[in-house]
């Protein structure tokens, strides 16, 4: 890693290879700007033994490099990851510099917030649980180039915050934004629709729920919005969003 030339305010020092036992890298997947602020937001991969996190960064004219560390458990091993985020502090802004992530060496993809659509309408008392880059260790790691999820539940719905289904209640919603989408486990066409403008298609995955996938018209070549439901953990055989709701939420993307 190059020297940096700068250290970024609201971080305890300069990233480093080097931590103290029990502090840990964690591998920053992918980050999005705030909209009216430098701030970014990092997608990072959790573990179930993590109990702190901390961020450093440092940059140079070219280069961002940044650093999420998380502390462990003691004795505990990690079974299970995830993505996560937090907000890191950018001063001064990335602006037209790369952003590199110091643990894992790799170019870190940053998607700007304002290519996200985002919902107009969804079901009565639907809540957001948040956002963060889909797993690329999931079942189809390579189903998404750059990808950024968001996920909402249903009213007393109880969501698992490591995969997109829920513990309890009824389905709720997963939205996949990016480039080179994949379609997963989801089998045959089954329609054809419009989505404002866009050509769209409905899918079906092998339990029978549908899923939405349309490209904007004023999107890149080759991104995609990609609607879907989140499934029962313990009955993955539960219907999700009857089809008709999932295309209005659709139409209401803005």
């Amino acid at each position: 890693m190059p020297r940096p030339t700068e250290t970024l305010t609201g971080t305890h020092a300069p990233p480093s290879h080097s931590l103290p036992k029990g502090n840990f890298g964690a591998e920053i997947l992918a980050a999005r700007t705030v909209v009216g602020s430098s701030d970014l937001v990092l997608a990072y991969l959790a573990t179930n033994c993590d109990t702190g996190i901390s961020m450093t960064g440092g940059g140079t004219k070219a280069n961002v490099f940044l650093q999420v560390t998380v502390v462990r458990r003691a004795g505990c091993e990690p079974t299970v990851r995830w993505p996560r985020t937090t907000t890191m502090p950018m001063t001064p802004p990335l602006g037209r510099r790369t952003l590199t992530d110091v643990t894992s060496g790799r170019r870190v993809p940053v998607m700007d917030s304002a290519d996200l659509l985002r919902p107009t309408w969804l079901p009565a008392g639907f809540r957001s649980d948040g956002d963060g880059r889909t797993n690329p260790s999931g079942r189809h790691p390579d189903s998404y180039e750059r990808g950024w999820a968001q996920t909402w539940s249903a009213p007393g719905a109880k969501a698992d915050p490591r995969i997109s289904c829920v513990q309890s209640g009824r389905p709720g919603l997963l939205v996949l934004q990016g480039s080179r989408m994949g379609e997963g486990d989801a089998e045959a066409v089954a329609a054809s629709v419009r989505i404002g403008s866009a050509a769209g298609s409905v899918w079906k995955d092998h339990y029978g729920r549908y899923r939405v996938r349309w490209h904007p018209a004023d999107a890149p070549a080759g991104w995609y919005v990609y609607l879907m439901s989140t499934s029962s953990c313990v009955q993955p055989r539960s219907p999700g969003l009857p089809l008709s709701a999932l295309l209005r939420i659709a139409r209401g993307m803005r």
